[in-house]
């Protein structure tokens, strides 16, 4: 996993698979967190993605890289 510093937010991406964690980066947008919800529900989670969950820092939904940029 390597770590980057956005606006005071470290933001995960995962090496294997180029990961990066979709939670973090709607918090660095600064949407609040009800609306945050709304966006993971209608829009990331119908697409490929990874839920890590409970393991702290890795805490979050995880989008393939290569699919973002479509």
């Amino acid at each position: 996993v390597y770590e980057r510093w956005i606006q005071d937010t470290i933001v995960m991406s995962g090496q294997a698979g180029s990961y990066v964690n979709a939670s973090q980066i709607l918090q660095i947008a600064q949407i609040e967190e009800r609306r945050r919800g709304t966006i993971l529900d209608k829009e990331i989670l119908p697409g490929e993605h990874e839920v890590v969950k409970g393991s702290g820092a890795y805490h979050g939904i995880w989008l393939s890289l290569v699919k973002t940029k479509c």
